[in-house]
């Protein structure tokens, strides 16, 4: 992969576990002040934030196999070669 591209996305990974920590902390936050307020029964505030970080660990799991794909559809259509491509042309030029 070209040097200035996966610096792109490992900036992309990087920020996207970052949104995702925040959204954690901000569940939190939010499940919290609504258990205050009476809109969630307090035994069920650990189960909700619970449930909700689930969520948000399927979504990041889903985000980055859809980056992974994205990425590679790109290299594809651009026509970089990838890792397994260059070992295979030494292999076939060591013959």
């Amino acid at each position: 992969m070209d040097k200035g591209l996966k610096e792109v996305v490992d900036r992309f990974v990087l920020a996207s576990l970052g949104i995702a920590t925040l959204a954690k902390e901000k569940t939190e936050k939010l499940v919290a002040e609504l258990s205050k307020k009476g809109e969630i029964p307090k035994e069920k505030v650990n189960s909700l934030v619970d449930n909700l970080v689930k969520e948000g660990k399927t979504a990041k799991s889903e985000l980055g196999k859809f980056v992974e794909k994205t990425v590679k559809n790109t290299l594809d259509k651009i026509g970089i070669a990838t890792k397994k491509d260059i070992e295979e042309l030494k292999k076939k030029i060591k013959k």
